[in-house]
């Protein structure tokens, strides 16, 4: 049952919508004036006040500006017996959801009322998900920074600041927009707030008054273009909506990718663990690279699934890397039988056209501490990890380069293998 405070000085009129509002299943409490009904409602917290504006010791518009200042989520119902504009100005602008004047007409305050406390739920609804977003994200930011530490137990990837940075601004594109509609529907909805108190009027007055108000406000229609804010509030609602589904997305992956192995081997799809890497590293391939894709029919393998994401990732960075300006990476994945072991196994096989490896490198690669990088930009690590981890998935990883023409990594893993 939703608490209603009802501040007037007037015993007649707090009695009338008390029980109007009580016989409309509200529990409503009352205060003869402002002191007092400021006394209730820091007692109850109510999430709705009806205030009238002139009361003796303190106004309803100081008991709006209290209020406000002790919970701003409150509505706040303004009630006056003067059609005064410059207060219903002052109303609005601290903070009132509507402004009645008296006498009160019982049907216009029960819209005013179902109207504010609609709007309440919507602001705690986008709150929570708001609150619920922020989680989330701390939650995956968490599992990035456990996942790091982890990397770094093993020696992590040297790319893995890179990747971070990738993500970040990722998250912050769609973030930014949604940021900028929610500024655009808040100024909107100042505008429309404006017009609709202007439009709350026109039944009190005169046909004559009434004429010059209808004018007045096609006025205010005309000044902040009531059809352009309409036609537009849908198009930044799908945007925004867009915005989220984005987020949602990115999370999604950073969940996957960025998911902890348990110490034992589990069941994975390797076509699926590169479409998460790819979506990690994206950031770093966007701008200068066409990826193609050929992924094959492949059964899903018993593996270490971040393990491998390590693996992909390292790769690609590299090889995004290895481009200079505008070039190709080609994945592509297949069953293969393997003549050595005579085992089923899955091929991921990573190209690109960048730089290449000169012969003489092609041995080294995969030692500790090898790179042919600036200093600061790679450690050396990176391929050497990536090796002891295929081999502990008791596979092969190889490489085939030429400089100028680009370099592919060979990768084969089997498709059931011993627990380690």
């Amino acid at each position: 049952m939703e608490k209603i405070l009802v501040i007037d000085d007037e015993p007649q009129i707090l009695k009338m919508v008390a029980k109007y509002l009580g016989a409309e299943g509200y529990d409503v409490l009352t205060a003869k004036n402002g002191k007092e009904g400021l006394d209730v409602f820091q007692k109850q917290r109510p999430p709705l006040v009806i205030t009238d504006v002139k009361m003796p010791v303190i106004s309803g518009l100081e008991v709006l500006k209290a209020v406000k200042a002790i919970d701003s989520a409150t509505e706040v119902i303004i009630v006056t017996g003067e059609a005064d504009m410059e207060t219903s100005i002052e109303a609005l602008r601290l903070g009132a959801s509507d402004f009645i004047t008296k006498p009160i007409e019982i049907e216009l305050l029960y819209v005013s009322i179902l109207r504010a406390l609609d709007r309440q739920k919507m602001q705690e609804q986008l709150s929570e998900y708001a609150k619920n977003l922020e989680g989330l994200l701390e939650k995956k930011i968490k599992e990035i920074e456990y996942s790091q530490v982890m990397l770094l137990q093993s020696e992590k990837l040297a790319s893995i600041g890179q990747l971070a940075g990738g993500v970040a601004h990722e998250i912050n594109n769609p973030i930014g927009f949604i940021s900028s509609n929610l500024n655009t529907l808040s100024k909107y909805l100042e505008d429309i707030q404006k017009l609709m108190a202007r439009y709350q009027e026109v039944h009190l007055l005169n046909d004559g008054e009434r004429t010059a108000l209808l004018r007045e406000i096609k006025s205010v229609e005309n000044e902040i273009d009531i059809e352009y804010i309409l036609d537009d509030l849908d198009q930044l609602i799908e945007e925004s909506k867009e915005g989220i589904d984005r987020v949602k997305k990115i999370v999604s992956d950073l969940k996957d990718f960025s998911r902890v192995d348990h110490g034992e081997k589990e069941f994975f799809n390797i076509n699926a663990g590169l479409e998460n890497t790819l979506n990690m590293v994206w950031n770093e391939l966007k701008y200068k690279t066409d990826v193609l894709k050929e992924y094959g029919t492949i059964p899903e393998i018993e593996c270490y699934p971040l393990e491998l994401n390590q693996v992909f990732t390292n790769i690609l960075v590299n090889a995004a890397q290895a481009i200079e300006e505008k070039g190709e990476i080609k994945i592509s994945t297949r069953l293969i039988n393997d003549d050595q072991s005579a085992k089923d196994c899955v091929e991921i096989r990573i190209s690109d056209t960048g730089c290449g490896i000169p012969e003489e490198n092609l041995s080294r690669i995969f030692d500790p501490f090898f790179t042919t990088k600036e200093i600061g930009k790679g450690t050396g690590l990176g391929l050497n990890i990536s090796f002891g981890i295929i081999k502990k998935h008791e596979g092969t990883i190889n490489v085939k380069s030429k400089v100028g023409k680009g370099t592919t990594f060979i990768i084969s893993l089997p498709c059931c293998t011993s627990r380690h």
